[in-house]
């Protein structure tokens, strides 16, 4: 894939890395790659509602490989820094001791195996779309949430340094003019930011703005919970067939194109996952252009929404 249309092909790790050490990580691998995973992970087909422009938008990791990965970490810093098991998330590595190097491997190698995961699904839904409506599809662009990179930051001055971004929750979200985009396409409109909302609201392509500086140029990865899961599943149980029936009906109509409904491969819509457990995500893009930050280029709406499992 080129280069411009992903953040990155790869983050390089040491040879001698022996990735085989985390036996609950190095497992998953083999067995989960090319799937989507549970929880709030999808494939989902949208429409943008004001092209009428179809997308095929894949959320998805690591596949446990990442979170085993920092979950032995978190022990073992606990332990090098004399904290108790519980307390083991407080726990902090230098880049530059033994064991900060070993999980800095560790975690660029998990990174890794996120981009090859998601390659291989593209390259099956490509396939598929051939298939089915005997047409080609392009990748738009590729990009990572929820992990650490070194990259070049830009400081309240206006100077720069090399340092490490802790993304969770975010993504990272490049404005135009940005020091590690110049020479590549993004170069005068900054790369493309992915946030999704529900199954219901759908997604929407934005570009980092000025104002993202101040983020330490990062966007949400998405609207934001505003219900548990065990507490949506709780609270909304009575209310399964009423979801699953808003989800048949649902009708929207923009840019010559009528959707009638949300397709899932799911006999009910998972109460956790539902649209009265997530905020709205307009509201929440309306923020992020309000201040600044990132600006909407498309607002792409569901028409089938495929969930995985663990």
């Amino acid at each position: 894939m080129p280069r411009e249309l992903c953040e990155r092909h790869y983050i390089p790790i040491p040879d001698d890395t022996k990735l085989t050490k985390i036996d609950r990580a190095y497992s998953r691998v083999l067995p989960h790659i090319a799937s989507v995973g549970g929880g709030n992970h999808f494939v989902e087909m949208q429409v943008d509602r004001d092209t009428g422009e179809v997308f095929v938008m894949i959320h998805c990791g690591s596949r446990g490989y990442g979170w085993h990965t920092a979950n032995h970490y978190f022990y073992e810093g606990a332990k090098l820094r004399n904290l108790h098991p519980d307390a083991r998330e407080d726990s902090w590595l230098y880049i530059d001791e033994p064991l900060g190097r070993e999980y800095w491997a560790y975690h660029n190698s998990a990174a890794n195996f996120a981009i090859a995961n998601r390659h291989l699904i593209v390259r099956g839904i490509q396939e598929s779309i051939q298939e089915v409506f005997n047409t080609d599809s392009e990748v738009y662009y590729e990009i990572s949430h929820n992990l650490v990179q070194e990259e070049t930051l830009v400081l309240p001055d206006g100077t720069t340094k090399k340092g490490f971004v802790h993304r969770k929750g975010a993504t990272r979200a490049f404005p135009a003019g940005h020091p590690e985009l110049i020479g590549t396409r993004w170069e005068k409109t900054g790369h493309p930011c992915l946030i999704p909302g529900s199954m219901m609201d759908g997604a929407a392509i934005l570009f980092a703005e000025p104002g993202a500086y101040q983020t330490a140029c990062s966007v949400n990865h998405g609207s934001g919970r505003k219900m548990a899961r065990g507490e949506a599943k709780r609270k909304l149980e009575p209310e399964q067939l009423r979801i699953d029936d808003e989800m048949r009906t649902v009708k929207r109509e923009f840019a010559g194109v009528s959707i009638e409904g949300i397709v899932g491969n799911h006999q009910h819509t998972p109460l956790d996952e539902c649209e009265h457990v997530y905020k709205d995500l307009d509201e929440v893009l309306d923020v992020l252009e309000a201040n600044k930050i990132a600006k909407v280029a498309h607002r792409l709406y569901p028409v089938a929404n495929i969930k995985g499992s663990d």
